[in-house]
């Protein structure tokens, strides 16, 4: 019945919304800052929007509950420890069943080996010498490449380390190279390279997820999430609430 009582004012849109936000509290472990600004970037939407929506379904709607500083789902608080527990559960068995893998594959592995290798006159086994052939090989080559990558390094940058990676953005855990920084202002612009590190920066910290690459990961999706809300009208008037009344409201009027 809450969730119907929003809708009427906010449609389907607000369903969406309304599932957005409790995504992000699962992700920040059942309770998050009431801050319009992080939870714009986070799922992408009209700060003042959320603003409004939020303090709606806290005031009127009752979909959440808040101390000023934070808000929260006592459903999603109440079923949260279930779904970790039962995620708990589902990683020991995968790693028993791994285990016994392991255990009967070794056991396998000493069914199928020889109980003695053929020796040469010197006492080494052919695999033994073959082995030794190839690691000196691989060291000889090993050695030659170290050599040839040290002095193109020191050919190309001499003193220097430009492939050194400084942290951006809200978080401080978007980490890009100088080269990657400057391309990516001279592709997009300063505006647009801002907003994506905050996207990707908000992103990373409410997820917890890492990557090999963050400018890979701007170039992904990030640019395209920052154009997309540079188009949009910064107003209250981008999202205007359905206030035409339900039949059932409707009905509960002719009653009165």
């Amino acid at each position: 019945e809450k969730i119907i009582m929003m809708r009427t004012q906010y449609g389907a849109k607000g369903y969406g919304l309304f599932w957005l936000l409790v995504e992000y509290l699962f992700l920040s472990g059942g309770t998050a800052r009431r801050d319009s600004c992080i939870l714009s970037i986070a799922i992408g939407e009209n700060s003042r929007t959320i603003q409004k929506f939020l303090d709606d379904c806290i005031d009127r709607f009752k979909l959440f509950d808040s101390d000023g500083e934070t808000f929260w789902s006592k459903r999603l608080n109440r079923d949260i420890d279930r779904i970790v527990s039962v995620s708990q559960a589902n990683q020991k068995a995968a790693y028993k069943m791994h285990e016994n893998r392991r255990s009967r594959a070794l056991q396998q592995h000493d069914l199928d080996e020889p109980e003695e290798e053929i020796t040469n006159d010197d006492g080494i086994t052919p695999a033994q010498r073959l082995h030794s052939d190839c690691s000196t090989i691989d060291n000889t080559r090993e050695d030659n490449n170290t050599s040839d990558d040290t002095q193109n390094s020191r050919n190309t940058n001499p003193g220097t380390s430009s492939q050194a990676k400084i942290a951006y953005g809200h978080f401080n855990n978007v980490r890009l190279t100088e080269k990657e920084c400057t391309e990516s202002i001279e592709r997009y612009g300063q505006a647009i390279h801002d907003e994506a590190v905050e996207f990707l920066s908000s992103y990373k910290c409410s997820s917890g997820k890492e990557y090999e690459s963050d400018y890979a990961a701007m170039c992904s999706w990030a640019y395209e999430r920052a154009l997309e809300k540079g188009s949009k009208p910064s107003s209250d008037q981008a999202f205007v609430p359905n206030q035409e009344p339900l039949p059932f409201e409707l009905d509960l009027e002719a009653s009165k």
